[in-house]
């Protein structure tokens, strides 16, 4: 499959000047703004929208850290659990079976470690992802999905994606309702935002932030150890105190523990936010919304009068087919 067949399929939108990118013009690995010459070019590796003046990607190195080993126990796992499982819980959440994928276009915003997506991407054709950082090797994502650039400047017109998933992400970012509403722009009619965002005093683990102020700008060295030492006595701990009592569960709760607690402390930004703030955020995009448990939210999109979302659905059809 060629890049211009994959994420050039849909209707674009310029990073830059956010103009619509009706006419444009490029071959099979790049696209370019009439408006204001701003290029989208496909790298190999992935689709290439970053902007001068994005935000750094500056609490990502969690990632970097766990694929060369430092923030891992003795598994494969992120956060005590493999990415199927990791999946299978987010179709929980949804109510969504993995057959249920192949008739969707999904994007995910902020994809992080990538292995979620690249679950979705064994059942969906269309599976999309956007992060300000490159994939991991690790994560096998198809290249000729992934756009590597900012939420707040998708190249992607609005309303063109089935389901929208954003998990542990707004509440870094310097503009959080903003933020909300650039990831809630690419829903379509009858589509549906999934979120996760903090909530006060979930999860637990931030009470560390409170412990250890400005923690975020001590050397990575530092977060590396300190997470290290905090990952091995709470690992230890929660082993002696799991009935039956397992040995073997240790490096497992080691990996969660331990990435986990640099995932805390690195970040500059961390907002909590309460239910009833973030279901207002919902109503005022036009989406209707449940909170399903602490920090889990759906919206869904309404859809359109017949004749005009049988218009809509034709001219998407007609997108995916070329």
């Amino acid at each position: 499959m060629t890049a211009q067949s994959t994420v050039t399929c849909l209707e674009l939108r310029c990073p830059a000047c956010r103009a619509t990118m009706a006419g444009v013009h490029g071959n099979d690995d790049e696209r370019r703004c009439l408006t204001c010459g701003y290029t989208l070019r496909f790298t190999g590796e992935f689709w290439d929208a970053r902007v001068e003046g994005d935000p750094p990607a500056e609490f990502a190195a969690q990632w970097r850290l766990w694929e060369s080993g430092v923030l891992r126990g003795e598994t494969e796992e992120l956060y005590g659990c493999t990415g199927e499982q990791a999946f299978i819980a987010m179709l929980n959440i949804l109510g969504l079976d993995p057959t249920d994928l192949a008739k969707l276009r999904i994007l995910e915003i902020g994809f992080g470690h990538g292995r979620i997506l690249g679950e979705i991407q064994k059942h969906c054709p269309e599976a999309y992802g956007i992060d300000l950082v490159r994939p991991l090797v690790s994560a096998s994502l198809l290249s000729w999905s992934v756009v590597l650039g900012s939420l707040f400047r998708m190249p992607w017109a609005p309303g063109q994606f089935d389901l929208v998933i954003c998990r542990g992400v707004i509440h870094h970012t310097p503009d959080v309702r903003l933020a909300f509403s650039r990831i809630a722009e690419p829903v379509s009619p009858g589509g549906r935002l999934c979120l996760y965002i903090y909530e006060p005093h979930v999860p637990r683990s931030l009470l560390l932030r409170k412990l250890i102020p400005y923690s975020w700008l001590t050397p990575e060295r530092c977060r590396v150890l300190l997470s290290q030492t905090l990952g091995a006595v709470w690992a230890a701990f929660r082993t002696v105190t799991t009935k039956p009592l397992d040995i073997g569960r240790y490096s497992r709760h080691l990996g969660a523990t331990t990435l986990g607690v640099f995932d805390i402390l690195s970040p500059r930004i961390t907002t909590r936010h309460t239910p009833d703030e973030v279901l207002a955020w919902f109503r005022e995009e036009s989406l209707s919304a449940q909170r399903l448990s602490a920090c889990n939210y759906i919206g869904e999109r309404a859809r359109l009068n017949p004749q005009l979302s049988g218009s809509i659905q034709s001219n998407q059809n007609r997108g995916r087919s070329r």
